[in-house]
């Protein structure tokens, strides 16, 4: 309960934290794993108003796409083509075997570790043999971002006391204890939505640095573990 008091607290509403180019390029890279063409059935984890599940929706507008989160509020402004449930998305939700793919998108950071290894496992077995799994998360292996949660700019930007990234070779460790393989990982400086950005105190320094960011991966076409604001990540339940 306090944490759904948290997030339908949040005063920021009705803002992606991220352009459209960004759902288009991880979209241009689950695609090659999956044919969007055909009705399947996928959920956005803890997806609040749900950006990464409507751009999915608007790819196939016949797919079945269920937006889960524990806030209500966000989920009220969520669209109406969208399957909602209001829960926790560390619980049993899906029927065993029933989802071609489930997508953890700047969400699945915020739990602590018994709640990441019940989240994952849970959500690998609702998967259909051969169905996938997606994570975009902070990085927690970006040495800036590790800096900035020790200090009083943390305040500005995040808005939970227990903010952290995710440790994406943690990740790929639980999941294969839990059947997943891990079959694409990439690490990237996104392109953020500056009217998002323009909501937070102190918005210039924090939007010239993470669109200089944006710019030089983009520049060196690969960026690295250490150098990244995100990680992807993309599993198949073997």
């Amino acid at each position: 309960m306090q944490e759904q008091k948290i997030f339908d607290s949040l005063g920021i509403i009705n803002l992606s934290y991220f352009r459209e180019s960004l759902y288009e390029s991880v979209f241009s890279e689950v695609a090659k794993f999956i044919d969007f063409t055909q009705n399947i059935k996928t959920a956005e984890m803890g997806g609040g108003e749900g950006y990464w599940g409507r751009y999915l929706k608007s790819k196939n507008p016949e797919s079945e796409v269920y937006l889960v989160d524990i806030s209500s509020e966000f989920l009220k402004r969520a669209p109406r083509n969208l399957l909602k449930v209001c829960a926790n998305m560390t619980e049993e939700i899906f029927e065993e075997g029933s989802m071609d793919l489930i997508s953890f998108w700047v969400s699945i950071h915020h739990l602590k570790t018994y709640e990441l290894k019940r989240a994952i496992q849970n959500s690998i077995k609702a998967l259909k043999p051969g169905g996938f799994l997606l994570f975009f998360e902070p990085n927690n292996d970006f040495w800036v971002r590790k800096m900035v949660y020790k200090r009083s700019l943390s305040k500005d930007v995040y808005f939970d006391d227990e903010e952290k990234g995710v440790f994406f070779d943690e990740i790929q460790e639980l999941c294969g204890e839990m059947g997943g393989m891990e079959i694409k990982r990439e690490y990237l400086n996104p392109p953020y939505n500056i009217q998002y950005v323009k909501k937070l105190k102190k918005w210039l320094l924090y939007y010239s640095f993470v669109e200089f960011m944006h710019l030089m991966g983009k520049l060196k076409k690969e960026c690295t573990k250490s150098s990244s604001l995100y990680g992807l990540s993309i599993f198949r339940k073997v």
